[in-house]
């Protein structure tokens, strides 16, 4: 969740549509004053939300095409097109005062991009999560920012032996 001043938006949607809601109301906001859901890629810990959530509130959501076509639930899918723009790297998009550049992570995802957000103080933070390392262009398109998340999980090992798929 991200507030600028009137602007809110939410990176991701990973759990249920009345979790969303929840978390947001106790801050003091509500999901009907989101302006924009932007998606870094289409594993259900991050899209799990998506599907009610558009269903309830037609939100713009911002993925990249690689990612919605990957979305395994079809009927997700067909809601989440319906209000989808499709933003890939190397693009940028505007919500209110919030600038956002996208840039691509490595993940084993169809589509995976990281955000650079630049609001119009000139203020700017960054966003990447499940990278396994930081590569030349995370480096570059976070370079400068004034705060950076970065969340990163990649072990070799537990992925042979874990409960993972092998692709």
């Amino acid at each position: 969740y991200i507030k600028y001043g009137d602007d809110e938006i939410l990176v991701d949607a990973g759990v249920t549509c009345k979790q969303i809601q929840s978390a947001l109301n106790s801050i003091g906001s509500d999901l009907s004053k989101i302006k924009g859901i932007l998606v870094t890629h289409e594993h259900t810990d991050h899209i799990k939300g998506l599907e009610m959530i558009s269903k309830k509130y037609c939100i713009p959501v911002y993925i990249n095409q690689g990612s919605l076509d990957g979305i395994e639930k079809e009927s997700t899918r067909i809601m989440v097109s319906a209000f989808a723009e499709i933003k890939n790297a190397g693009d940028s998009v505007d919500i209110g005062e919030i600038h956002t550049d996208i840039f691509k992570t490595p993940h084993d995802a169809c589509g995976s991009v990281g955000f650079r957000f630049t609001f119009s103080d000139g203020l700017s933070l960054g966003y990447a999560t499940d990278i396994g390392y930081i590569t030349k262009g995370i480096a570059s398109s976070l370079f400068g920012c004034d705060s950076v998340i970065l969340e990163s999980n990649h072990d070799v090992t537990m992925l042979k032996n874990g409960a993972y798929p092998y692709h």
